[in-house]
């Protein structure tokens, strides 16, 4: 019984927890810096490409290397 009850009680307490007022503040100035770090990155991604293209490569052949090392043999 007490399993079933903690859940949604947890959910509704991080609800209000989020709802403060100073809570919100913080959390809109964190995604207010996230945006200028998103769009900081998206411009320098467009001008170094040649970076980006060379670090999604390495990014795919370790997700191979390591899809051939969990294969049972």
């Amino acid at each position: 019984m007490l399993n079933q009850i903690i859940p949604p009680l947890a959910a509704w307490a991080i609800g209000r927890l989020v709802q403060a007022p100073k809570v919100k503040d913080v959390v809109q100035d964190v995604d207010r810096s996230a945006m200028k770090s998103m769009k900081r990155i998206k411009r320098n991604a467009s001008a170094n490409k040649a970076w980006l293209a060379a670090g999604a490569g390495a990014i795919a052949i370790g997700i191979v290397l390591i899809g051939k090392a969990t294969r049972p043999r």
